[in-house]
């Protein structure tokens, strides 16, 4: 389904609202739908964001060439491997997209 190339960057801002400090041993994982040729897993902090502290978190992705709307979840995981996601059901993020050819 990628027989085209059309790279995009897909950036979250999102605030650790937990009560511990995320490094750059946290990670964004691919957790399903569709990937866009995206990474499994890319860290997510250059630097500590601490517990208030917002941080921008940014995915490299490539839109398919055929026509529909294609959808990726990703979920943040701890440096011990714990997933865990946002807001108080700690559901996923998520990257929705539009392929239209006309």
């Amino acid at each position: 389904t990628y027989e085209s190339d059309y790279p995009f960057t897909k950036t979250w801002q999102i605030t650790n609202l937990g009560t511990c400090s995320w490094d750059e041993e946290f990670k964004i994982i691919f957790v399903g739908g569709e990937q866009m040729r995206g990474p499994d897993s890319t860290n997510m902090a250059a630097g500590t964001v601490a517990p208030g502290e917002s941080a921008q978190i940014s995915v490299y992705l490539h839109s398919p060439s055929e026509e529909g709307t294609y959808t990726g979840y990703w979920m943040l995981q701890t440096d011990m491997g714990e997933t865990f996601g946002i807001g108080s059901g700690g559901k996923a993020l998520d990257v929705s997209i539009v392929v239209d050819n006309d």
